[in-house]
C-alpha cells in the first residue's frame, strides 16, 4: 500500500496543475488495476472527474468501469458505460459497452 500512495500522491496533485492531462487518470487507473489492495467506492471518484473531462477516452473508461464494478459500485459503472457508449465510435469498443450495459441492467426501484 505505501508503493501505491507513493505513485498516487503526486498523481492526485498533478490533477491540479494546468492543462488537465489523460495520462494523469489513466496512470491512476492503472495504479489501481496493478494494485493488490483494490480501491474504495469513495475514492474513484477521481476516475469519475477523468471520464467527464476526457469522454473518448475510452480505455480510461473501460478501466473506471473495471475499479467500480471490482468495488461494488456498479450503477456507477454502468452510468460510465453509458457515458463510453454515447462517446466511442470504434465499433469494437461500442460493443464492450454494450455488452457490460447489457450484463448489468438497472437495477429495479
Amino acid at each position: 500500500m505505501v508503493q501505491v500512495s507513493a505513485v498516487l500522491t503526486p498523481l492526485f496533485k498533478a490533477r491540479a496543475l494546468p492543462p488537465p492531462l489523460p495520462e494523469t487518470y489513466e496512470t491512476i487507473a492503472e495504479t489501481w488495476v496493478l494494485s493488490s489492495v483494490p480501491p474504495k467506492p469513495e475514492h474513484l471518484g477521481v476516475l469519475d472527474e477523468g471520464a467527464k473531462r476526457f469522454p473518448r477516452n475510452s480505455a480510461l473508461i473501460l478501466k473506471a468501469i473495471e475499479l467500480n464494478q471490482t468495488a461494488g459500485a456498479k450503477p456507477n459503472a454502468l452510468a460510465l458505460a453509458k457515458l463510453g457508449l454515447r462517446f466511442a465510435t470504434d465499433p469494437g469498443l461500442r460493443a464492450q459497452f454494450e455488452q457490460f450495459i447489457a450484463a448489468n441492467p438497472p437495477a429495479a426501484k
